[in-house]
């Protein structure tokens, strides 16, 4: 992880080998710049007034500082209207700033944020939402076997110093929340990113344990003898067809007054998925080790609220297992019993994410909870519907929507509500059991949530991140390609609504 300091300075007196200035695109006079920009004689004023570099949102110029400052590259990023300012447009600025100083191989870069505290934005936040653009887009991934000179330059930036005069020690502290956030999320995309033959369910479960020890969270692993005392005939259905064990992993962070009602997590851990006996087209096919992506957001987040120290009781539960067509594996046609006894008409084995997340659901009743989210590489339909830019958001109590709502537009993680209506639940009706895995072809991802409502009795919604767990091809600029740890930080912002 990047190293991050926070220093009572300004740009021009910045030392390190790129300096970033961040741009409002109505900005007349020059007010994040100005100062540094006399030592330049004028030049990003040029570059303006000439219109070689105009400060739309997340444009982008370096420009050689010929050795009139310390810093050999100066990397102008523009903000947009100054209108339209958030924490996400500063976070996504900071993750361009990053890239960019890669990019002219400097080891180190300055990013001044005074220019944008505010009585609106505070410093303690915008130095949370600068440092998780700076610490996202530097992650990179251990190639297995691979060389340290094979490795992209994109990720060899190690230093940012983030120039802070005002309230300097509120932006120490909105750093020390971004590092604790952004190492929930690496251990995430890290999760997220292993070949599938190697983060197993015994392999996930084994490093949600040791991560929790250390972030002082109490982590409780059962194994297949246990689940099956628990009569989780849902989720035992889909892991039959594997040789790897199924592991359930039980988080708790009892943090909060004994008298608070625990908000519960629920991830999807679907380790490898190949459709099971309705197997899977082969194309792309590999992609399906991100089908864990719930469950390592759901880990990420348990992990970061233990660094965090929060003052709240938060509960996390993952279902781990692979969806195999081995010789014991789930028919279509078969019936299955969850374990609060309802009965599933198995239609489809690769609508198997909503059979293991049944029996989570139920096991969270157990907790008498105050709110319950999931999170789930649910369906294809999802991106169909939202592509890459959203996440979409079911759900039976409206003020929880609106709550995931508000914490995705300030951590940018945005989701997007889908009707839950009545009619939608007749279409997973069974003629011989209590409900059937899929409905229509038309509205997959509201029937699957409708599902999932089935084993409910509190407040609940569903995160179907399909289509904002991975990317080829990086979202935001803060997302580098693979694994995206999507969800860690908008539940920690909802954990403190």
């Amino acid at each position: 992880m990047i190293k991050l300091k926070v220093e009572p300075i300004t740009s021009e007196k910045a030392v390190t080998e790129a300096v970033a200035i961040l741009v409002y695109e109505d900005d007349k006079e020059g007010a994040s710049y100005r100062e540094l920009d006399k030592k330049l004689g004028g030049k990003i004023a040029s570059l303006i007034k000439q219109k070689k570099f105009v400060p739309k949102k997340m444009a982008v110029r370096s420009i050689d500082s010929m050795g009139k400052i310390k810093p050999d590259s100066v990397i102008l990023v523009g903000l947009g209207k100054k209108e339209a300012f958030s924490e996400e447009i500063l976070r996504r600025a900071s993750a361009k700033a990053a890239s960019a100083a890669a990019g002219v191989r400097a080891k180190s870069l300055t990013i001044a944020i005074d220019p944008f505290i505010t009585t609106q934005f505070k410093a303690e936040e915008l130095a949370q939402a600068m440092a998780e653009g700076l610490i996202l887009s530097t992650y990179s991934f251990a190639k297995y076997g691979k060389k340290e000179e094979d490795v992209d330059d994109e990720s060899k930036l190690n230093l940012a110093v983030i120039a802070q005069r005002k309230d300097t020690a509120k932006g120490k502290r909105g750093v020390a929340v971004a590092q604790n956030v952004c190492y929930g999320v690496y251990l995430a995309r890290d999760l997220q990113n292993h070949a599938g033959n190697i983060a197993t369910p015994t392999f996930i479960a084994n490093a949600a344990k040791k991560e929790c020890a250390k972030a002082g969270v109490r982590c409780k692993v059962l194994g297949k003898r246990e689940i099956e005392k628990l009569k989780m005939g849902s989720f035992l259905a889909v892991a039959k067809g594997s040789a790897q064990e199924p592991k359930f992993l039980i988080m708790e962070h009892m943090k909060g007054p004994k008298s608070e009602k625990p908000f519960v997590l629920v991830g999807k851990g679907l380790t490898f998925d190949s459709g099971g006996i309705s197997l899977k087209p082969s194309a792309n096919m590999e992609d399906m080790k991100f089908d864990m992506s719930g469950g390592a957001a759901v880990i990420g987040t348990m992990v970061a609220t233990g660094l965090l120290k929060t003052r709240k009781n938060i509960v996390g539960l993952v279902p781990l297992t692979e969806n195999m067509p081995g010789g014991r594996a789930n028919k279509p046609g078969d019936v299955i019993t969850a374990s609060d006894g309802q009965t599933i008409e198995v239609l489809n084995t690769d609508a198997e994410g909503r059979l293991i997340l049944a029996d989570a659901l139920v096991y969270a009743k157990r907790y008498k909870p105050a709110k319950v989210v999931d999170l789930a590489t649910l369906t294809g339909a999802i991106v169909i519907s939202l592509g890459h830019q959203a996440t979409g958001l079911f759900g039976n109590d409206q003020k929880l929507i609106d709550k995931i709502i508000a914490s995705g537009e300030k951590t940018g993680e945005r989701c997007w509500q889908f009707p839950m209506w009545e009619e939608y639940e007749e279409m997973i009706k069974s003629k011989i059991a209590n409900v059937k895995n899929v409905g229509e072809r038309g509205a997959g991802s509201i029937t699957a949530a409708a599902f999932l409502k089935k084993f409910t009795d509190y407040p609940w919604a569903h995160l179907d991140i399909a289509g904002t767990a991975d990317n080829a091809k990086p979202t935001a600029p803060y997302n580098t390609p693979g694994g995206t740890g999507i969800g860690i930080r908008l539940l920690l912002d909802l954990i403190n609504k």
